[in-house]
């Protein structure tokens, strides 16, 4: 399982939107090697979003997908620089854990995936996620091993 935080991203660029902000992880994901298809998985994005609220706390969204085109499971937090005001009516959201998952997950990467999601139910890892900073955050989520 790949895990990589992005703090604070756009240089250069400025994420302003929920459309935005979905196609610069699609983008992101596209240059890390995650995925085939960087389109669809922006598509398969939007539409997971679409179809439900993926807000887990207040500031902190979890969206997620599983299609072909994900080459392997990432996890993908990102806290940007100023708050999406049109991610959930009511809520400024600027963390985001997205989770992005092949169609077929390893039984190894999913019994991590299930673990951190058990550690993140416990309302200290979670209060991490929404307002720690990027080195508590790091420390959260779980590590590649060589």
């Amino acid at each position: 399982m790949r895990c990589f935080v992005e703090w604070e991203p756009g240089s250069g660029i400025d994420i302003v939107d929920k459309a935005g902000l979905l196609m610069w992880v699609a983008s992101y994901a596209d240059r890390r090697g995650v995925t085939a298809d960087g389109r669809r998985l922006a598509r398969v994005l939007e539409d997971r979003e679409n179809a439900g609220d993926t807000r887990l706390a207040i500031g902190l969204a979890n969206p997620h997908a599983q299609d072909r085109v994900v080459n392997s499971a990432t996890l993908l937090f990102v806290k940007l620089l100023r708050p999406l005001a049109d991610w959930r009516p009511g809520d400024c959201i600027d963390r985001f854990l997205f989770t992005l998952l092949p169609e077929r997950v390893a039984f190894n990467e999913a019994a991590r995936i299930k673990a951190f999601y058990r550690l993140i139910a416990n309302e200290t890892a979670m209060n991490v996620l929404r307002v720690g900073d990027q080195e508590e955050i790091q420390s959260i989520l779980p590590t590649e091993r060589e």
